[in-house]
């Protein structure tokens, strides 16, 4: 049974640590996927900037290339800030888990043990009436055996008593 709930443990655990690895991969693949598509629409964009400002002039371009260079770098500068901050959380509550689930595991042994422990006083408790049982058994065949002696040897004494010449004689006389 105590392996049974250490398998249990380890389970749990795998499946938490299994669980929390799923989320972060999905976590990084949402944040690789929005920067590919945040790349994609700034790259669309400076693209589309270029073709109607190369009219204008190169220095406007280079002003506009340096000014979303820039929102990009802030952007991907949030989205890692907000993936550290998605990520704290997520091992702050793998731990809190893990903690839960050791706290459990110990409570768990502690009862099992509390059980046992019961659990063989019960069996002693029962094994001492068992003996006291045969002892009162044994008690009660000797009183049996002690009792039939008894009678049979009261009507043994009283068959005696009865075949002896001059018996009646005698309680005749008493009584007279």
């Amino acid at each position: 049974m105590e392996e049974e709930k250490e398998k249990e443990q380890r389970a749990l655990e795998n499946h938490l640590q299994q669980k929390h690895s799923a989320e972060l991969q999905s976590l990084k693949d949402a944040h690789r996927e929005s920067m590919e598509g945040f790349r994609i629409e700034m790259e669309q964009e400076l693209q589309t900037l270029r073709f109607e400002l190369e009219d204008e002039g190169k220095a406007m371009l280079a002003s506009l290339r340096s000014e979303l260079n820039h929102q990009h770098a802030a952007a991907i500068d949030l989205l890692r800030h907000n993936h550290h901050q998605e990520l704290a959380a997520a091992k702050m509550e793998l731990e809190r888990s893990l903690d839960i689930s050791r706290r459990q595991s110990k409570e768990h042994m502690s009862r099992i043990t509390d059980l046992q422990e019961e659990l063989r006083h019960r069996e002693h408790h029962i094994s001492d009436l068992d003996k006291e049982t045969r002892r009162n058994g044994r008690k009660i065949s000797n009183e049996r055996i002690k009792t039939r002696r008894y009678t049979d040897d009261y009507r043994i004494k009283s068959h005696a008593y009865r075949k002896r010449p001059g018996h009646k004689e005698t309680n005749c006389k008493l009584f007279f």
